[in-house]
C-alpha cells in the first residue's frame, strides 16, 4: 500500500505545479484520479480476499467492537486506523459469513486485557507487560492470547453456547493451541 501512497503523492505534486485551466493540468488531474482509483481498488480487493480466507477457515468469528472515535484521537495512529478501514472490513466479513452460514459476533472489548479467563477477576496490567499472571487463581498466559480467550468466552455467551466443548477448555485455562488463533476464531 505504501507504493500506492508514493504514486499518489507524486501525482499530487505534478498536479500542483500545473497552471490552472491548462490541458496539462486536466491530464494531471485525471492521472491523480486514476492513482486514487488504483489504490482504493487494491485495498478493497485485499479486504475481500482476507474476508473470504477467514470465512472459509472458521465456524465462528468473534471480533472486538472497537470505538473508532476514541482511537482516532491518537494522531500518531489515526492515519493507519483510517487507512485500514476496519468497519468496512468487518462489513465484508459479515456479508461473506452470512452467505456461507458462519457466525460472526461483535464482542465488547471492555477489560479484555485485565480480566482473568479462569476466575474472571480484574487486575491492572501495564501496557509494557506482555504476560498476564492472575494473583487470584495463578493462571498465567501471554497477554494477547488471554484477551483472545476472554473474547471467545464472551462470543460463546453472546450466541447462547456457554456450555459448549470449547467453553470447558477455556474454563480451566487449558486451551489446545490449534483451536484458538489470532483471529479469535474456532477453526474447522
Amino acid at each position: 500500500m505504501k507504493r500506492y501512497g508514493r504514486r499518489i503523492r507524486r501525482a499530487q505534486k505534478v498536479l500542483s505545479r500545473k497552471e490552472k485551466g491548462s490541458k496539462s493540468r486536466k491530464k494531471a488531474r485525471l492521472l491523480l484520479a486514476g492513482r486514487w482509483q488504483d489504490y482504493t481498488g487494491a485495498k478493497d480487493d485485499w479486504r475481500w480476499n482476507l474476508a473470504k480466507a477467514l470465512v472459509d477457515r472458521c465456524y465462528l468469528i468473534a471480533y472486538e467492537d472497537l470505538r473508532m472515535g476514541n482511537m482516532m484521537k491518537n494522531h500518531s495512529l489515526a492515519r493507519a486506523i483510517q487507512d485500514a478501514s476496519w468497519s468496512g472490513f468487518w462489513d465484508k466479513v459479515e456479508w461473506k459469513a452470512k452467505r456461507k452460514g458462519v457466525l460472526t459476533v461483535a464482542v465488547d472489548p471492555e477489560y479484555s486485557i485485565q480480566e482473568c479467563p479462569v476466575c474472571h477477576a480484574k487486575h491492572e496490567v501495564a501496557l509494557s507487560e506482555r504476560t498476564f499472571a492472575c494473583p487470584s487463581c495463578g493462571y498465567a498466559a501471554q497477554r494477547y492470547l488471554k484477551a483472545a480467550l476472554i473474547m471467545l468466552q464472551r462470543a460463546l455467551i453472546g450466541i447462547g453456547m456457554p456450555n459448549s466443548r470449547m467453553w470447558r477448555y477455556l474454563r480451566w485455562g487449558n486451551v489446545p493451541a490449534n483451536r484458538v488463533g489470532p483471529s479469535l476464531a474456532m477453526y474447522r
